[in-house]
Parts: C-alpha cells; sequence; structure tokens
C-alpha cells in the first residue's frame, strides 16, 4: 500500500459530518456502545474508591460482607467489560458495510451484519488477540510501576502504550472485512497501513483518544450530581466522535486503497 501525497483531514472530517447527518442511523451502535462503557467506568471508579478505603481500615476492621460485595461487583464488572467489548467488536465491523450502504443511499443493521456475517470469526479472534495483548504489556507495564513505586510516570507510560495500540489497529477492521488474507497478513497490512499514513492516522486518533481521557478524568469527580450530568455528557460527545471516527476510518481506508493501487 503506498503512501498518499495528501489525505485532506477537514475534508474527510466534513464527508464524514454529512454521511451521519444524512443517515442519523449510523450514529446509534456508538451511543449504544459508549453508554456501556460508561456504566463500566462509574462501576470501575466506585470500585477503585472502595479498595482504597478498604486500605485505610485495619484488617482485623474488615467485615466479610463488604468483601463479598466488593468482589461480586468487580466480578460484574469484568462481566460488562467482556460484553461491552464484543459488542463493540461487533459494531466495529459492521461500520465498514453502514458507511459504504450510507453512500449509496439508505442503511440497512440487517443487511450489514449478512454481509459480516462471514467475517466474524476473524473479527472476535483479532479482537481477542489485541485484547490479550493490551492486558500482556499492561500487567508487565503494571510490575514496572509497583516494583519503581511510580506514580505519574505510570500513568504516562499506560497512556502511552494505549495510544500506541489505537494508532497500530487503526485500520484494523476495514481490513478484516474487506481482505481475504490470515490473521497474519490482516495485521501486518494493519501496521503497514498505519506506518504509511502516520501523520493523518495519528491525528484521528489524538482526537478520539483525548476526549476518552477526559471522560475518564471526570469519573472519578461524578460523586457530585453536576459532575455526573457532565460525565454524561461527555459519555454523549464520546459517542458522536466515535461516530465520526468510525465513519472516517472507513472513508480513509478508501481513499489508501484507491491511492495504494
Amino acid at each position: 500500500m503506498v503512501k498518499p501525497k495528501i489525505l485532506d483531514t477537514f475534508s474527510t472530517i466534513k464527508a464524514s459530518i454529512f454521511l451521519l447527518i444524512k443517515n442519523p442511523k449510523l450514529f446509534l451502535p456508538k451511543l449504544i456502545v459508549a453508554v456501556l462503557y460508561g456504566v463500566g467506568i462509574l462501576l470501575s471508579v466506585n470500585l477503585v474508591n472502595r479498595a482504597v478505603g478498604f486500605t485505610q481500615i485495619p484488617r482485623e476492621q474488615l467485615v466479610f460482607d463488604e468483601l463479598q460485595s466488593f468482589l461480586v461487583s468487580a466480578l460484574l464488572l469484568f462481566v460488562l467489560t467482556v460484553l461491552t467489548y464484543f459488542v463493540d467488536l461487533f459494531f466495529s465491523g459492521l461500520y465498514p458495510f453502514l458507511v459504504e450502504q450510507s453512500k449509496n443511499g439508505k442503511v440497512s443493521f440487517f443487511k450489514a451484519f449478512v454481509q459480516t456475517k462471514p467475517k466474524l470469526y476473524a473479527l472476535f479472534v483479532s479482537g481477542i488477540l489485541v485484547w490479550l495483548l493490551l492486558m500482556l504489556v499492561s500487567f508487565i507495564e503494571a510490575g514496572i510501576i509497583l516494583f519503581f513505586n511510580l506514580s505519574w510516570e505510570g500513568a504516562v507510560i499506560s497512556f502511552v502504550i494505549t495510544f500506541a495500540f489505537i494508532f497500530l489497529f487503526y485500520f484494523l477492521f476495514p481490513i478484516i472485512v474487506f481482505k481475504k488474507e490470515n490473521l497474519g497478513e490482516i495485521f501486518k497490512k494493519t501496521f503497514i497501513s498505519s506506518f504509511s499514513n502516520k501523520k493523518t492516522v495519528f491525528i484521528y486518533s489524538l482526537i478520539s483518544f483525548s476526549v476518552s481521557i477526559i471522560k475518564y478524568s471526570v469519573a472519578f469527580y461524578s460523586s457530585s450530581p453536576q459532575m455526573l450530568v457532565l460525565f454524561w455528557g461527555l459519555v454523549l460527545l464520546t459517542a458522536i466522535v466515535y461516530s465520526i471516527h468510525a465513519v472516517v476510518n472507513q472513508l480513509l481506508y478508501v481513499s489508501v486503497s484507491k491511492k495504494g493501487k
């Protein structure tokens, strides 16, 4: 895939917004995912605050029922996180076809599902591999942070690693649904496409990543009604940004593919 000479960032965003306004149903998948992730974030923040509270209580004063409730909540959060991740994967697989439909006329989720169905196995396996790789890196990173007793340095490392994953796998879903290679070739083409268009991919990745970071930051102060309202406002903004991002992803991939021929 050859690096295109010019990729007009703003014209692609403009075209994406036009398609979304023309077909508002394109907002729905990311809105569902954003709400699910929003609930998960609030639950995770609650668990973190409870865990911090446990560290401030003498061990002999800990109540078994409180610990049991904490573990049950942690298990529910894990189930919700896994469910949300696979729902997100499923919708991400639909978007390339939904965007192509929106360019030609009416959007049909059922038709997109039928088109995506043969690719669901590769989609989910790829998603699992990415998640396992991210978890592995996160565990190594957590070990380094604990060993060296770092604080803000660890947070910076975490952000950099997360952003690197967003950047590297930017074209993963369009390549999965439109190419017939094995998983190894799919990942290879994904990396090559991202690096071949690194400036443009960096900008688009940074926009969506920044919105998520702001949302996570506000979540830690969501105990007050005002901040909770602000948090859910950011969840809605995240849904809008990620909807635009999903459409941009497909339009950009088509542009890159044509220039690479």
